[in-house]
């Protein structure tokens, strides 16, 4: 039983799990919105065409759809609050999550700001760890990122947003930056 309910529901505690979900249930739900507008405002609709069964169906599955997206969006809040997840932080808890990680606060780092689209935003230069998270935080508060993504691969840490900014332009907006240890 534990198996069939793992298949059917996974496991939404690991952030990039939740964050697929979410953005797949965002799609569906958009589809579904443009059907529903579409068909509203049809000539098939005014001359009751389109059997109400079909309509019906579609508002249930926008009636479930929200919810279930907004709860599965709320899950990579609770993942970043979660002083146990080390993949991922909010503002509030980057430093304590960073040192979990491993990040030694002792060192230089090499820092760079990335856009979504991932091309570069501006490079800070080297710094003390403790100087590049205080400019790393406030970038990402006049960004208003609240919740990230931590990925530490040897010397290098990246620190990027965990959902896109689907209102504006990809390339427009600060995706992330890269950490990079630099020799003392």
């Amino acid at each position: 039983m534990d198996t069939l309910l793992g298949t059917l529901f996974p496991d939404f505690t690991d952030l990039e799990t939740a964050l697929f979900w979410c953005k797949s249930l965002e799609i569906v739900m958009r589809i579904l919105a443009a059907v529903l507008l579409i068909g509203v405002a049809s000539e098939a609709w005014a001359a009751s065409d389109i059997p109400t069964k079909n309509v019906v169906l579609l508002m249930v599955l926008a009636i479930i759809g929200i919810p279930l997206c907004l709860w599965i969006a709320t899950l990579g809040n609770k993942a970043a609050a979660d002083p146990e997840n080390t993949k991922a932080a909010n503002l509030e808890n980057l430093v304590e999550k960073l040192e979990a990680n491993g990040l030694d606060f002792t060192q230089n780092l090499d820092v760079k700001f990335y856009r979504q689209s991932g091309t570069p935003h501006k490079e800070l230069g080297i710094m003390p760890a403790n100087d590049a998270v205080k400019n790393v935080i406030t970038t990402f508060k006049r960004a208003k990122i609240e919740v990230v993504e931590i990925t530490i691969k040897q010397d290098r840490v990246r620190i990027w947003r965990a959902t896109d900014n689907g209102r504006v332009q990809e390339g427009k907006r600060v995706g992330g930056v890269e950490l990079l240890a630099v020799d003392h």
